[in-house]
This record gives C-alpha cells, sequence and structure tokens, in this order.
C-alpha cells in the first residue's frame, strides 16, 4: 500500500513536471511556426498565386524581354507539382541546405535577368511547395486561437510592405522602404528558416508511460 501511494506520488509529480515543460515549450514554438506559416503563405500567394508572375519578374528591356508567359507559365507549374511529389520527404523539408536553396533561389529570382532568373524562380517554386506540409504539420500542434491571428497577421503586414516598397517619398516611411524588396525578402526566408528549424515538442507521452512502467515494476 505504502509503496503504491509512493508511486502514485512520483507519478503526479513527474507530470506537473512535465505539463509545465510542454507549456514553456509550448510558448517558444508556437509563435515562430506562426511566423513562419505566415511567411509561406504570402510567398505562395505572391510568386505562385497565377504561373506567369514569375514570367513577367524576368522582364527586360529590349531586345531579350526573357520568357513569355506561355508557354514558360507551364515549367512554373511541373516545378509546383515536382514540388509537391518531393513534399512526402519530409528530411528533405527540414534540411538546411535545401532552405539554402531557396533562400538562393529567391536571390536570384529578384537580382539575375531573364532566363537566368526564371530559372532560380522554377526552383523556388519547387522548394515552396516541398516545405507546405511539414509546415502545416507544425502548425496543427500550436495553439489554434493566436497562431492562426498571428500567421493572418504577418500575411497581411506582408502584403502591406510589398505595396509599401513601390510608395512615393511622401508616404510615411516611404523614403526608407521604396524599391527596397529584398527587405522583404530577407524577412520571409528568415522567418520561415526559424518556423523548419525551432526545436519539437518532445513525445513526453512516452516517457511518462516508460516511468509508470519502471516504477510498477
Amino acid at each position: 500500500m505504502m509503496r503504491q501511494i509512493v508511486t502514485e506520488t512520483v507519478l503526479e509529480s513527474s507530470k506537473a513536471s512535465e505539463d509545465k515543460t510542454k507549456s514553456s515549450h509550448l510558448q517558444c514554438y508556437w509563435f515562430p511556426t506562426s511566423v513562419g506559416f505566415g511567411s509561406l503563405l504570402f510567398l505562395t500567394h505572391w510568386l505562385f498565386g497565377e504561373v506567369s508572375i514569375v514570367t513577367r519578374w524576368t522582364v527586360s528591356r529590349y531586345p531579350d524581354h526573357g520568357p513569355m508567359p506561355y508557354p514558360w507559365g507551364c515549367v512554373i507549374l511541373l516545378s509546383l507539382a515536382t514540388g509537391v511529389v518531393l513534399s512526402v520527404s519530409q528530411s528533405l523539408a527540414n534540411n538546411i541546405l535545401w532552405w539554402v536553396v531557396g533562400c538562393l533561389s529567391l536571390i536570384g529570382l529578384y537580382w539575375l535577368p531573364t532566363w537566368k532568373a526564371f530559372a532560380y524562380g522554377s526552383i523556388l517554386a519547387t522548394y515552396t511547395m516541398s516545405i507546405w506540409p511539414e509546415m502545416l504539420d507544425r502548425l496543427t500542434t500550436c495553439p489554434p486561437v493566436k497562431s492562426l491571428l498571428t500567421v493572418m497577421l504577418t500575411y497581411l503586414v506582408e502584403i502591406f510592405f510589398s505595396v509599401w516598397t513601390v510608395a512615393y517619398n511622401f508616404v510615411p516611411g516611404g523614403v526608407y522602404t521604396r524599391e527596397h524588396t529584398d527587405y522583404l525578402i530577407l524577412c520571409v526566408m528568415v522567418c520561415i528558416g526559424l518556423a523548419l528549424f525551432s526545436k519539437r515538442l518532445a513525445p513526453i507521452a512516452m516517457a511518462t508511460t516508460q516511468y509508470q512502467t519502471i516504477c510498477f515494476t
């Protein structure tokens, strides 16, 4: 009887400690995940809401205008489909080298001309779709209300900033943001990286079961 009481007391103490640990991890986990998911939502809408957007980013002056929306928009569509196929690999989405590839592809799309930019845009399309399931999986482990509010707030702020980059100088803050899409690119990719590489919650339930088995043995 005494052994059972001691065991139950130890288990309750352990459970309280684990709940506290889980709560502290959750507070560190939900915010970067939500901000990263909002950034991914914005990136998908910003560049791949229509398959010809990437080709319009690559437009240059005469005589080489770069790829036309038709038929080269089909390449972007195929790249998006390739990303969906690759998304079954969780290890790929969590690979820091793959994230670096995504960063370089967005930088290349922004700074390089015509066909080189288009090639990088195709790689970015593959990268973007390949991390969607992993980001969704992480988001579903977060508190729903504050996580979704943070997602939408991040998404709206980045949409606002994407318009702010073409603001006239008399617009408040326009002198600092005009022609600075690079600031937005940096913010989007850093937020996605923080979400992907933030620590997941430990499997606490499994640890409790193992501890309980040891105590009763």
